[in-house]
Protein backbone atom coordinates (compact mmCIF):
# COMPACT_ATOMS: atom_id res chain seq x y z
CA UNK A 1 0.00 0.00 0.00
CA UNK A 2 3.11 2.19 -0.20
CA UNK A 3 2.03 3.71 -3.52
CA UNK A 4 -1.73 3.65 -3.14
CA UNK A 5 -3.71 6.44 -4.84
CA UNK A 6 -4.64 7.87 -1.43
CA UNK A 7 -0.99 8.03 -0.34
CA UNK A 8 0.11 9.55 -3.66
CA UNK A 9 -2.70 12.11 -3.46
CA UNK A 10 -1.59 13.12 0.02
CA UNK A 11 2.03 13.51 -1.12
CA UNK A 12 1.51 15.20 -4.49
CA UNK A 13 2.54 18.83 -4.81
CA UNK A 14 -0.09 21.23 -3.46
CA UNK A 15 -0.02 23.29 -6.68
CA UNK A 16 -1.30 20.30 -8.64
CA UNK A 17 -4.08 19.59 -6.16
CA UNK A 18 -5.19 23.23 -6.22
CA UNK A 19 -5.24 23.78 -9.99
CA UNK A 20 -8.26 21.70 -10.89
CA UNK A 21 -9.07 18.39 -12.50
CA UNK A 22 -7.21 19.02 -15.79
CA UNK A 23 -3.88 19.38 -14.05
CA UNK A 24 -4.67 16.57 -11.66
CA UNK A 25 -5.49 14.20 -14.50
CA UNK A 26 -2.19 15.05 -16.23
CA UNK A 27 -0.43 14.46 -12.92
CA UNK A 28 -2.02 11.03 -12.52
CA UNK A 29 -1.23 10.19 -16.13
CA UNK A 30 2.45 10.94 -15.49
CA UNK A 31 2.34 8.89 -12.26
CA UNK A 32 0.97 5.93 -14.25
CA UNK A 33 3.71 6.33 -16.86
CA UNK A 34 6.47 6.47 -14.25
CA UNK A 35 4.99 3.40 -12.54
CA UNK A 36 4.94 1.57 -15.87
CA UNK A 37 8.45 2.47 -17.07
CA UNK A 38 10.07 3.15 -13.70
CA UNK A 39 12.36 5.95 -12.71
CA UNK A 40 15.74 6.05 -14.44
CA UNK A 41 18.62 4.87 -12.28
CA UNK A 42 22.32 4.96 -12.97
CA UNK A 43 22.56 1.25 -12.20
CA UNK A 44 19.69 0.30 -14.50
CA UNK A 45 21.73 0.12 -17.71
CA UNK A 46 20.31 -2.27 -20.26
CA UNK A 47 21.94 -3.43 -23.48
CA UNK A 48 19.73 -0.97 -25.37
CA UNK A 49 20.62 2.03 -23.18
CA UNK A 50 24.29 1.07 -23.23
CA UNK A 51 24.26 0.91 -27.04
CA UNK A 52 22.37 4.22 -27.31
CA UNK A 53 24.79 5.94 -24.94
CA UNK A 54 27.76 4.54 -26.85
CA UNK A 55 26.28 5.86 -30.10
CA UNK A 56 25.66 9.28 -28.51
CA UNK A 57 29.24 9.41 -27.19
CA UNK A 58 30.51 8.56 -30.68
CA UNK A 59 28.48 11.34 -32.28
CA UNK A 60 29.56 13.88 -29.68
CA UNK A 61 33.17 12.71 -30.04
CA UNK A 62 33.07 13.38 -33.79
CA UNK A 63 31.71 16.88 -33.17
CA UNK A 64 34.46 17.47 -30.60
CA UNK A 65 37.11 16.20 -33.03
CA UNK A 66 36.29 19.00 -35.47
CA UNK A 67 36.33 21.60 -32.70
CA UNK A 68 32.62 22.47 -32.67
CA UNK A 69 31.67 21.72 -29.03
CA UNK A 70 30.85 24.65 -26.75
CA UNK A 71 31.14 22.45 -23.63
CA UNK A 72 33.16 19.44 -22.52
CA UNK A 73 32.28 16.13 -24.20
CA UNK A 74 30.80 14.59 -21.04
CA UNK A 75 28.65 17.69 -20.48
CA UNK A 76 27.42 17.55 -24.07
CA UNK A 77 26.50 13.86 -23.71
CA UNK A 78 24.69 14.57 -20.42
CA UNK A 79 22.79 17.57 -21.85
CA UNK A 80 21.65 15.73 -24.97
CA UNK A 81 20.63 12.69 -22.91
CA UNK A 82 18.75 14.78 -20.34
CA UNK A 83 16.93 16.78 -23.01
CA UNK A 84 15.93 13.63 -24.89
CA UNK A 85 14.68 11.81 -21.79
CA UNK A 86 12.85 14.86 -20.49
CA UNK A 87 11.21 15.50 -23.83
CA UNK A 88 10.02 11.91 -24.16
CA UNK A 89 8.63 11.81 -20.61
CA UNK A 90 6.90 15.16 -21.11
CA UNK A 91 5.32 14.09 -24.38
CA UNK A 92 4.17 10.81 -22.85
CA UNK A 93 2.58 12.61 -19.91
CA UNK A 94 0.79 15.21 -22.04
CA UNK A 95 -2.82 14.58 -23.05
CA UNK A 96 -2.42 16.31 -26.42
CA UNK A 97 1.31 16.56 -27.10
CA UNK A 98 2.51 19.33 -29.39
CA UNK A 99 4.42 17.68 -32.26
CA UNK A 100 6.75 20.69 -32.46
CA UNK A 101 8.10 20.22 -28.91
CA UNK A 102 10.50 17.44 -29.87
CA UNK A 103 12.10 19.43 -32.69
CA UNK A 104 12.30 22.59 -30.59
CA UNK A 105 13.95 20.71 -27.72
CA UNK A 106 16.44 19.15 -30.14
CA UNK A 107 17.35 22.51 -31.67
CA UNK A 108 17.68 24.14 -28.24
CA UNK A 109 20.08 21.51 -26.91
CA UNK A 110 22.11 21.44 -30.12
CA UNK A 111 22.46 25.24 -30.01
CA UNK A 112 23.67 24.90 -26.42
CA UNK A 113 26.38 22.33 -27.19
CA UNK A 114 27.45 22.94 -30.80
CA UNK A 115 29.27 26.05 -32.02
CA UNK A 116 28.44 27.52 -35.43
CA UNK A 117 32.07 27.40 -36.52
CA UNK A 118 35.02 25.25 -35.48
CA UNK A 119 37.01 26.62 -32.57
CA UNK A 120 40.23 25.87 -34.42
CA UNK A 121 41.32 26.94 -37.90
CA UNK A 122 42.83 23.57 -38.78
CA UNK A 123 41.54 20.23 -37.50
CA UNK A 124 43.80 17.97 -35.50
CA UNK A 125 46.19 18.45 -32.61
CA UNK A 126 48.28 21.18 -34.25
CA UNK A 127 45.26 23.39 -34.95
CA UNK A 128 43.91 22.79 -31.46
CA UNK A 129 47.29 23.60 -29.86
CA UNK A 130 47.62 26.82 -31.88
CA UNK A 131 44.07 27.89 -30.97
CA UNK A 132 44.50 27.10 -27.28
CA UNK A 133 47.92 28.82 -27.13
CA UNK A 134 46.44 31.91 -28.79
CA UNK A 135 43.59 32.01 -26.27
CA UNK A 136 44.04 33.84 -23.03
CA UNK A 137 45.66 31.20 -20.84
CA UNK A 138 45.42 33.35 -17.72
CA UNK A 139 42.87 31.23 -15.90
CA UNK A 140 42.34 30.16 -12.32
CA UNK A 141 41.81 26.57 -13.45
CA UNK A 142 45.56 25.87 -13.38
CA UNK A 143 48.46 27.03 -11.26
CA UNK A 144 51.25 29.21 -12.65
CA UNK A 145 53.52 26.15 -12.88
CA UNK A 146 50.86 24.14 -14.70
CA UNK A 147 50.25 27.08 -17.06
CA UNK A 148 53.95 27.18 -17.93
CA UNK A 149 53.99 23.46 -18.59
CA UNK A 150 50.82 23.68 -20.70
CA UNK A 151 52.27 26.52 -22.76
CA UNK A 152 55.47 24.52 -23.34
CA UNK A 153 53.49 21.47 -24.50
CA UNK A 154 51.28 23.56 -26.76
CA UNK A 155 54.33 25.23 -28.31
CA UNK A 156 55.89 21.80 -29.00
CA UNK A 157 52.70 20.45 -30.57
CA UNK A 158 52.27 23.59 -32.69
CA UNK A 159 55.92 23.36 -33.83
CA UNK A 160 55.31 19.77 -34.98
CA UNK A 161 53.25 21.06 -37.93
CA UNK A 162 54.40 19.63 -41.25
CA UNK A 163 56.57 22.11 -43.13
Amino acid sequence: MANSPARLAANRPRSIAATGSGSASRYWASVRIVRRIGLPRASAATPATTRATTMLRGLVGRIAAVGRLRVAEEQAVALVHAAACGTVLTLLATAAPDPAVSGLAREAVLAAVIADAPAVAAPGPVGAAVALRAADTDTDAVTAGERGLLEEWLDRIAAAAPH
